[in-house]
């Protein structure tokens, strides 16, 4: 649910059909076909989850009926910034905090310290995300994340 309504925090609104709402979050089509049960074990459990653990929040309601006390076609989600959403940690603060209990490349990985040099970081950075980035494109997103928070951080294409 982040990413389906984060895109749209700017507009400060998403509408968006019921079944395009179901198909983006996995539920199939034959899931919660009842308003109250969707409502009840889906979106207020987002709502909830977002305005807990994240920078954004939302409200939502009924945008498309068919015809009089019909069956609701479509929703718009309100959506803000959260207040009460405390800053995330930096990657060299979640490093630093992560002590013996993380887990990263070494010869042994059950004997992991803390990486303290740039070159141990970056081996680090690589190995969190399973390798899927080369030497340089992890050196590029490194630096890109020890220059900002990661609350605001957003690479839509780093690398031609």
């Amino acid at each position: 649910m982040y990413e389906i309504l984060k895109q749209y925090e700017k507009q400060k609104y998403r509408i968006i059909a019921i079944e395009e709402l179901k198909e983006l979050l996995g539920i199939k089509k034959d899931n919660y076909p009842r308003w109250d049960s969707l409502k009840n074990c889906v979106l207020d459990v987002c709502q909830k989850a977002l305005e807990e653990h994240t920078d954004i929040k939302f409200t939502y309601e009924p945008h498309g009926k068919l015809g009089k006390g019909g069956k609701i076609l479509s929703l718009k989600f309100n959506i803000s910034k959260n207040q009460n959403y405390s800053d995330p940690l930096t990657l060299d603060e979640f490093i630093e905090n992560q002590g013996n209990n993380n887990a990263g490349p070494s010869k042994n990985k059950k004997d992991i310290d803390t990486p303290s040099s740039y070159q141990e970081r970056l081996e680090f950075s690589r190995y969190a995300c399973n390798e899927e980035f080369t030497n340089e494109e992890s050196q590029i997103l490194y630096n890109l994340v020890m220059k900002r928070p990661c609350k605001n951080f957003s690479v839509k294409r780093i690398l031609p």
